[in-house]
């Protein structure tokens, strides 16, 4: 009876290999998107350089959907206001 218990307690809580993966998940999303937000800063640079101004708006918004994606608390205090 007493080893049937443990057995439903055990199996309701997530493995450790499993919280491991996601956290390993969720930092390799932290750098692609880190890598994203360099790369598309590096082209908004080079488009002011060459004075390309319909690109540079163009990668200017895409930086800020991508910001905005990335952290949606600040879309929902901005919607408050």
């Amino acid at each position: 009876m007493k080893n049937r218990l443990y057995t439903k307690l055990a199996a309701g809580r997530t493995s450790l290999g499993a919280t491991h993966r996601k956290r390993l998940e969720r930092k390799n999303n932290a750098r692609k998107l880190s890598w994203s937000v360099k790369r598309i800063g590096a082209q908004i640079v080079k488009a002011r350089a060459e004075k390309d101004h319909a690109k540079d708006a163009l990668l200017t918004q895409t930086l800020r959907d991508l910001m905005r994606k990335s952290n949606p608390s600040e879309e929902k205090q901005e919607e408050e206001y």
